[in-house]
């Protein structure tokens, strides 16, 4: 199951609210949360991971909110 079901599952309605990724590893959470509308913020203690995930989110989240 994707994450943004097991989020909409308990809290519905999150829109225009930010979402911390705490471990956000790669990122790949973080950009699927952002693509459905979602402002979310990633941290991790992985900097190579942060790397990653900030390269994708330039090229997946397209101008939306999104802070690693």
């Amino acid at each position: 199951m994707r994450i943004i079901n097991h989020i909409e599952k308990f809290v519905p309605d999150l829109k225009n609210r930010e979402i911390l990724d705490l471990g956000c590893g790669r990122g790949y959470d973080l950009i699927e949360l952002v693509k459905y509308g979602y402002n979310a913020v990633g941290i991790d203690i992985n900097q190579e991971y942060l790397d990653f995930a900030k390269n994708m989110a330039q090229k997946e989240a397209e101008n939306k909110k999104v802070d690693i």
